[in-house]
């Protein structure tokens, strides 16, 4: 069996089309699995797409996030 290959964070973040800071806010806050190997972080490519999935299938008012802190942004009245 083939092992899928590991992406580096900034491979990560190019795949998800975000900044890397965003991918280690991610990973931080874990709603990103990754793989450590010694000091190194890797991520497989179908955690991304599963993550990626699993945002497309919740509702559109919680998926709307602020720029920098990444909170939901409260609803206009």
């Amino acid at each position: 069996m083939e092992m899928e290959r590991l992406l580096r964070p900034g491979e990560a973040a190019e795949f998800l089309q975000v900044n890397r800071s965003t991918i280690w806010r991610f990973q931080k806050d874990g709603l990103l699995t990754f793989i450590r190997i010694g000091n190194s972080v890797r991520f497989r490519r179908s955690d991304l797409e599963d993550f990626v999935a699993a945002g497309e299938r919740k509702d559109a008012a919680h998926t709307v996030v602020s720029g920098r802190t990444g909170r939901p942004r409260k609803q206009a009245k």
